[in-house]
């Protein structure tokens, strides 16, 4: 195929038709001589004919092919065809966006895309020519440049291809364009074109924009029938007590067909469990651990999933935990120090000898305020009233990091109260409600699912829980460290939470005991209280000690890294974003990037580089011109003289 840089210049072709005009408008009419004996002439004439009349073709031809060659000259042909290297290609400065974000590595018949796309790339290097220069930018959360500068020299660009490899990092596809328009900057060729080689995943298209004033090519590599299996993640107890046993959850996703998968638990490199899990095409499973750590310390360790797959990097999941003494908690009671209302509390919280809580009772009168600092938690369980002593000691104690546990009761005034706006969560306002009339009672209507102290539970964890009297408050929205996590079915809170200083508080606005609902003599009782308590204990932080390999980890390795002073871990692991194997639309992608997106199959055809072949009509018409008038003198000497 030929395209032309001076198309209008192919009106000169007519000109081709002169010569055949002339030659018909200029033939010579026949001349009779007589002879004496015209035997031997006769015989001379045919030969003699004959040849004349070929090469009056073969001159009305030349002077033909000359007039077009010429003219197909001046118009600048192109064509992807190569002509022994003796056109010019039309020069371009090139830059290859090429994805290595860990989703690449999708193995599908036989080799990775990522190793595809090299190869693809490879390809289109090998066709460029002399004057073409290029670039390679390899990309994921963050773009990375992989050559200084534009080069023409295609072994550079072949070994930036060869010796980079995959990442460990999610996709960023708009990071990547707004570094190939500065890349672009650079370059001495008005011709630019971009390849952008990716399996352009959902989650890193969106919100792109496309690069103006540049061809954009988007080679799409992906599995025609993508399928993976992802461990998205871990859950464990916020509290971890040594020599009590620890389940640990861990969840495992499949966007393929059915499979059923061998899951192996790996602590301090010692295989310390295994399990079988199936899993449903298109969805989620947990595989479930118990282990009891022998003792106090801190445990590093991972999950394998054994099985095929054709992504393999997410298949382990790493994870640090630690292991506490039983958690010491501070229980305030009023008068009586062993009342009937913390018996429940007692029950729940410290009931058995290997709990792993150690729950401590002290009445207000009989308190020292300075052994608070010696508890990660404190109880206040129906407390009378709050001195302005006490309270600042639970103020100091809350911003130093500790945990509060209000509930109220039947002991609770709210004049009393009304003063102590600085630790409790929420302003008084009623009592709603009576203990008396058990028949008319009010239930947990909505819980915060996310919240660590409501992760356990479902919507039907509070169904049969009757309350029969609590305090109605007045929250102020607006304040960003306060927030409700439960409400009744009237709408009035349950549990609130502010965060103090360092630490937290949260308010029951109903009693613990059995005075003012049946809540303690439901299963969830025990579960709510023990999730409350592990909270306030601030043990959640250890949840920071699993990262996901993005932000300022990005260009880390998933597995166990040292941060900061020995044994003091982290665990590196995927991102589940870069798992989910969605892809856009090539529709979507064209409209995104401007682009005309193509197939595989037609790159090299379609995009091979142009190459000017002027030079070799020019080369063509001297050629011609010296057979021109080499036959033309011949003619004359054929013919003679008059």
């Amino acid at each position: 195929m030929f395209s032309f840089l001076n198309p209008l210049l192919l009106f000169g072709l007519i000109a081709g038709a002169v010569p055949l005009i002339i030659h018909f408008l200029t033939k010579r009419e026949t001349r009779k001589i007589f002879f004496g004996s015209i035997r031997f002439l006769k015989e001379l004439e045919e030969n003699k004919r004959s040849r004349i009349n070929i090469d009056f073709l073969l001159l009305l031809l030349l002077r033909i092919l000359i007039i077009v060659f010429f003219c197909a000259g001046l118009a600048r042909p192109l064509t992807s065809f190569g002509f022994l290297g003796l056109g010019n290609k039309e020069a371009k400065s090139i830059i290859f966006l090429i994805d290595n974000s860990y989703s690449m590595g999708y193995r599908d018949t036989g080799n990775t895309l990522f190793l595809k796309a090299k190869k693809k790339a490879e390809e289109i290097i090998d066709g460029l020519s002399l004057n073409d220069e290029a670039g390679i930018i390899f990309f994921n959360e963050k773009p990375v440049r992989q050559s200084i500068g534009f080069t023409n020299n295609k072994q550079t660009l072949d070994n930036i291809l060869q010796n980079t490899g995959l990442s460990f990092a999610k996709t960023g596809m708009q990071n990547a364009l707004e570094a190939a328009n500065e890349f672009f900057a650079q370059a001495k060729n008005s011709k630019k074109e971009l390849y952008i080689l990716s399996d352009f995943q959902k989650n890193g298209f969106s919100d792109i924009q496309s690069v103006k004033g540049i061809k954009v090519i988007p080679l799409v590599f992906r599995p025609g029938v993508p399928s993976n299996i992802t461990v998205t993640g871990m859950e464990f107890p916020n509290y971890i007590s040594s020599k009590n046993t620890t389940r640990i959850n861990f969840h495992i996703k499949n966007t393929g067909e059915e499979k059923k998968l061998h899951a192996i638990l790996y602590l301090e490199k010692n295989k310390i469990g295994e399990t079988d899990i199936t899993i449903k095409d298109d969805s989620e499973g947990t595989a479930v651990f118990f282990y009891s750590f022998p003792e106090k310390g801190r445990y590093k360790g991972f999950l394998e999933i054994e099985g095929s797959d054709n992504l393999k990097a997410d298949n382990r999941y790493y994870f640090c935990v630690e292991a506490m003494k039983p958690l010491q908690v501070l229980l305030l009671a009023g008068n009586k120090e062993n009342g009937e209302e913390n018996f429940y509390i007692k029950q729940a919280l410290s009931s058995t000898g290997d709990s792993p809580i150690i729950l401590k009772d002290l009445s207000v009168e009989k308190s020292d305020y300075g052994v608070f600092q010696s508890f990660p938690v404190v109880i206040l369980n129906n407390l009378p009233r709050i001195d302005r002593k006490l309270e600042e000691a639970l103020l100091k104690f809350a911003n130093a990091g500790g945990g509060i546990l209000i509930s109220l009761g039947g002991n609770i005034s709210i004049k009393d109260y009304s003063g102590y706006s600085s630790l409790l969560p929420a302003k008084l306002q009623f009592k709603i409600g009576s203990e008396e009339e058990t028949s008319k009672y009010y239930k947990i209507m909505s819980f915060d699912k996310s919240h660590p102290v409501f992760k356990i539970f479902t919507a039907e964890s509070f169904a049969s829980t009757h309350f029969y009297s609590f305090f109605g408050t007045e929250t102020n929205l607006l304040d960003l460290n306060t927030r409700v996590l439960a409400r009744f079915d009237d709408g009035y809170p349950f549990v609130i939470e502010k965060k103090t200083g360092l630490g937290k508080v949260l308010l029951f606005t109903s009693s613990l005991d059995s005075g003012w609902s049946d809540f303690p003599l439901r299963k969830n009782y025990l579960p709510l209280l023990h999730q409350a308590v592990y909270y306030l204990s601030q043990s959640q932080e250890l949840k920071k000690r699993q990262v996901i390999l993005e932000g300022e980890f990005f260009d880390k390795e998933p597995g166990i890294d040292l941060i900061k002073q020995p044994d003091d871990y982290i665990a590196l692991n995927l991102s589940p974003e870069e798992a989910d194997l969605s892809y856009v639309l090539k529709d979507e992608i064209d409209k995104r990037l401007e682009s005309k997106n193509l197939d595989l199959k037609d790159i090299n055809p379609v995009l091979a580089p142009k190459e000017e072949i002027s030079g070799i009509f020019l080369l063509l018409v001297l050629i011609l011109l010296v057979l021109e008038n080499i036959i033309s003198n011949k003619d004359i000497k054929i013919a003679g003289p008059e």
